[in-house]
């Protein structure tokens, strides 16, 4: 690097908050050096008639390939120089570098040239003693009624259907037969929609989305044998637009009612989900039930942790490209949110600005806490390959293909972010002043 430096003069001036240009100038030995290295690269690669590889002459490469030449030394010469100029500025840059002007417009052996490079860059922050951020953990507590409800759910996921003698209800399955009123030309087997408006010995299920408009409600206490008669109105945005706002009249015949039989809770079904007994599983339940309240009360403690710290850095000046992109970002996101969408433009651009300084903000956090506390926070191989292997399994591929995957799609870097964001996470609630409710 010191080699690097000694060719080239730096000169740094501040444009705006996180903006400044450094000039970078290459005197005329430099110049001729890298013209000098260019010239030979061209030299290897020239085929010239009556010249042997590697032997065309100076001159004849110049009036060949002098514009060339040049423009290959420029380059070079920004390859060698740009990360020397930020590393020297001391700047921690962010990706929004850009070479602005040159001067001359082409490099020359043994002139002087410079150009002016636009830098980007983060703050310096400093962040308050962490002891001073004081949050509330919120008191776990699991009560019975909530360890009966997960038991119960689990329960009705291992339920099936079985034929019934009672009058249909919601959720039932129903064996039917229906026909209605509707148009000669609507019950062809030829319209896409037929099976809707007339079938025979079909199934028919009491639940929502519903296949005909109303038939949960109007087929509620109709037994099997028995029949009904009843009006459905097709809504507007229904997915066979010939039949959006038609009424018809239905006649349906109920066949069969099946019902799902939940069964008990016993020893040998508590067997199933790991458990030793009816009492382990409750037991079980309950600690998980725990578990899960208790990472959710130490999320939002880490959340406003964030959010306290984020206040903290009050008018801190931010990186401006970056900041209108994550506003962007943050734009489009609150057009696609059906809640959102229709609110004035003004306060989508409000919202939008104020998600961008606070995400912004987060990641000066996360990059100070990395660079403070590196050895804490830092995302070991292990822990990287572990959670690549998760998403491979999830995806039932190998991680070889689940990396080319997430690189295909640019999400390689998020996973890493989101691995050090959570050990922040940690760090942060570990040395905050925690207070228990």
């Amino acid at each position: 690097m010191d080699t690097i430096v000694k060719e080239f003069q730096f000169a740094v001036k501040e444009t705006a908050p996180c903006v400044a240009e450094i000039t970078v100038t290459a005197g005329p030995e430099t110049t001729a050096k890298y013209c000098r290295a260019a010239r030979e690269e061209y030299r290897k690669q020239a085929k010239l008639p009556g010249f042997r590889p590697g032997k065309v002459p100076t001159q004849i490469l110049e009036a060949q390939f002098g514009s060339g030449i040049r423009a290959s030394a420029q380059e070079n010469l920004f390859r060698k120089s740009v990360d020397a100029a930020i590393k020297e500025s001391g700047y921690d840059a962010t990706r929004y570098t850009d070479i602005i002007s040159t001067e001359p417009q082409l490099l020359e052996a043994n002139k002087e040239f410079k150009y002016v490079l636009k830098v980007e860059y983060f703050p310096k922050i400093t962040l308050p003693d962490l002891k001073s951020i004081s949050v509330t953990l919120e008191a776990v507590t699991v009560a019975d009624e909530d360890v009966d409800n997960t038991i119960k759910e689990w329960l009705q996921y291992k339920s099936k259907l079985e034929k019934q003698d009672r009058a249909a209800q919601a959720e039932d399955l129903l064996q039917v037969s229906y026909s209605c009123d509707a148009p000669e030309e609507f019950l062809a087997d030829t319209f896409k929609g037929h099976h809707l408006l007339k079938a025979e010995k079909t199934w028919l299920i009491l639940r929502q989305p519903e296949m005909i408009p109303g038939a949960t409600a109007a087929l509620a206490g109709v037994s099997a044998g028995e029949s009904k008669d009843f009006a459905v109105t097709f809504p507007e945005d229904h997915y066979v637009e010939e039949l959006r706002g038609k009424s018809f009249n239905y006649h349906v015949d109920v066949i069969e009612v099946q019902g799902y039989i939940t069964p008990e809770l016993t020893d040998d079904l508590a067997k199933e989900a790991g458990a030793e007994s009816a009492e382990d599983l409750r037991k079980k339940v309950r600690e998980n039930l725990e578990l899960t309240k208790k990472n959710a009360a130490e999320e939002k403690c880490k959340a406003d942790i964030f959010k306290k710290l984020t206040e903290a850095l009050g008018d801190t000046p931010l990186p401006p490209s970056l900041l209108e992109d994550m506003k962007k970002a943050a734009l489009q996101q609150l057009s696609s949110d059906k809640a959102k969408a229709d609110k004035p433009q003004e306060e989508k651009d409000a919202m939008a600005a104020q998600q961008a300084k606070e995400m912004l903000c987060e990641q000066l956090i996360i990059r100070k806490i990395s660079q403070d506390h590196a050895q804490e926070v830092a995302v070991t191989n292990e822990e990287w390959f572990r959670t690549i292997g998760a998403m491979a399994d999830s995806q039932h591929v190998n991680i070889e293909t689940m990396v080319n995957r997430l690189k295909s799609s640019d999400r390689l870097d998020m996973v890493s972010f989101n691995l050090t964001l959570a050990k922040v996470k940690d760090f942060l609630f570990k040395n905050a002043d925690v207070k228990q409710a």
